[in-house]
């Protein structure tokens, strides 16, 4: 008999996932459904960046928002997959009245440094911590935070992760005071405002090949001890304090006396699809 085509399938609409590389790979592959199409945006060509305000300018944005906007079906959501995609995810779902973090906070969300000073600013315990372009400012900072044997210990990371492997230069240092004790990860979901969680992680760090520490992995905890009534509370100022009202959060946090945020990746964790 003569073949016939398959009938095409109803469409209820379009999730945007931005940069869906990373736990961006595991998200578009969970979102296909027969009745959701998926639309990548990628910022970067054949992966390597381009200057960063030729990627968020306004007229690549409008290019960006008129073309989801002239697809033959409703676009339900814009999802960043990376860390990279945070700041377009929030310009465009703004954009397209869509359910968003809004883009007030972009940067603190994306941005470390700010990161940490905006959860200081909201009244929320915050590592102490330096932006710093040269050797002289590092120093000057070091010195300040000695500990009492006059040790210099200190945590030197990028301002922003997850994009040297693509060719985004960060230009400055991000310099943190090195904090003692345990290091826990908490996972949250954040719907209109309102978060709930999903896991608890306790890291398993060693000395080990020369390294002082090496992720050997990490343990779940239990979310209704002593330990979680402490994290949870403070892990929502955070999310508040940054203006996450929806999507995933990853957080690294150490027990102290008073719970100190490392930081927060607004991703799904990339340990556990």
């Amino acid at each position: 008999g003569r073949d016939t085509e398959p009938p095409l399938k109803e469409v209820e609409g379009a999730v945007v996932i931005v940069d869906p590389f990373s736990t961006g790979a595991f998200l578009a592959s969970e979102s296909q459904t027969e009745q959701l199409e998926l639309i990548f945006v990628l910022q970067f060509s054949t992966m390597i960046a381009l200057l960063i305000k030729k990627l968020l300018s306004q007229s690549i944005r409008l290019q960006t928002v008129e073309a989801l906007q002239d697809l033959p079906f409703p676009i339900l959501a814009v999802i960043p997959g990376a860390e990279t995609g945070v700041e377009l995810a929030d310009q465009l779902s703004s954009r397209l009245g869509l359910r968003s973090n809004g883009t007030t906070q972009s940067i603190a969300r994306r941005n470390k440094y700010y990161m940490g000073e905006t959860v200081r600013a909201a009244g929320v315990r915050a590592v102490k911590q330096e932006i710093c372009s040269n050797v002289e400012q590092m120093v000057a900072f070091l010195e300040d935070i000695k500990d009492e044997d006059g040790n210099l210990r200190c945590v030197v990371k990028p301002v922003q992760s997850a994009v040297n492997g693509i060719g985004i230069l960060n230009e400055n240092v991000l310099v943190q005071e090195f904090l003692r004790g345990k290091e826990y990860v908490v996972d949250k979901v954040s719907k209109d405002g309102v978060h709930k969680l999903v896991a608890i992680w306790e890291y398993d760090k060693r000395k080990a090949n020369g390294a002082n520490f090496v992720y050997f992995g990490m343990r779940l905890k239990p979310s209704d001890s002593e330990l979680a009534k402490a994290m949870v509370p403070y892990a929502d100022k955070i999310l508040d304090a940054l203006g996450i009202m929806n999507g995933p959060s990853h957080m690294e946090k150490l027990e102290l006396v008073v719970m100190v945020v490392k930081e927060l990746g607004f991703q799904s964790q990339w340990s556990v699809s």
